[in-house]
């Protein structure tokens, strides 16, 4: 169920970051590290694309017809638990 709810958001955020750093040269075949059947970001890509990512994450979006604005936020987390992994908080507009 958990993911069924994370795919609406899949093509605001995980697609757009892709396209994003694809088509602004910010990650490229030099960045990618190929192996037998598969491939992986080198770790100069992957700090690349993580700078892509908590880009679009800071991004605020605008409900046009009302002009609500809303977030998704992304940051290093430094809260108690989490030594520095990469967490994202959905923030959502409060009130009318």
């Amino acid at each position: 169920m958990a993911l069924d709810l994370a795919e609406e958001f899949r093509p605001l955020i995980a697609d757009s970051v892709v396209l994003t750093a694809v088509n602004n040269g910010e990650i490229g075949a030099s960045d990618f590290v190929f192996r037998a059947a598969g491939c992986a970001l080198t770790q100069s890509g992957r700090r690349r694309f993580i700078a892509t990512y908590e880009r679009r994450m800071r991004t605020e979006l605008r409900h046009r017809p009302s002009g609500t604005a809303s977030g998704i936020v992304g940051h290093s987390s430094s809260r108690p638990g989490c030594s520095g992994q990469f967490s994202s908080t959905i923030c959502l507009p409060t009130g009318p």
